[in-house]
């Protein structure tokens, strides 16, 4: 046995212990020529991924809004401010259980949102989105209050003045 285990010190033993890896990673070992090439390729097609964690992905840099690097495709990150998994796929960050549009639910606005991000008060019950500068009611024009909507039909006598009592209130 040799100083360094079964393997001996040449390129062939070296991508031997590159395709040992692959292996343990479930993956299928490859033939690379025994020099220089042969070795960065082996590493190159390793093609482990990118994991990272953290509370905003990894490369990205807030004040420019763009990445050092692009991520690679299939790069994974978990959002330690919402708890989420994310993977990187095409033109921007996933997540990975397709539920991008649940709400954070807390009394207080998220300390650090992200685009997009909804926010259910769960004291006011009212629901908001950031929209990369400040959170904004989620409104509707049809919404009608439930008072507005007893004053129509208090006012009302038949059904026939309900339906135009409503019309003139919408």
């Amino acid at each position: 046995m040799s100083l360094y285990g079964p393997l001996d010190p040449n390129f062939d033993s070296a991508i031997a212990a590159l395709n040992i890896k692959r292996i343990a990673n479930y993956q299928t070992p490859q033939e690379y020529p025994a020099n220089w090439g042969g070795l960065v390729a082996a590493i190159l097609d390793l093609n482990w991924g990118q994991a990272s964690t953290g509370p905003q992905p990894p490369t990205w840099i807030q004040n420019d809004e763009d990445y050092n690097v692009l991520p690679s495709e299939g790069a994974l990150w978990f959002d330690t401010r919402q708890g989420r998994l994310f993977c990187y796929a095409n033109d921007g960050w996933y997540q990975t259980n397709g539920g991008d549009g649940y709400a954070t639910v807390r009394e207080t606005e998220p300390p650090i949102p992200i685009d997009g991000q909804f926010w259910l008060n769960d004291i006011t019950k009212e629901l908001e989105i950031y929209d990369g500068e400040v959170f904004l009611p989620v409104e509707s024009a049809l919404y009608l209050k439930k008072t507005i909507l007893e004053g129509v039909l208090n006012a009302s006598a038949d059904y026939n003045e309900f339906k135009t009592n409503l019309l003139a209130l919408l």
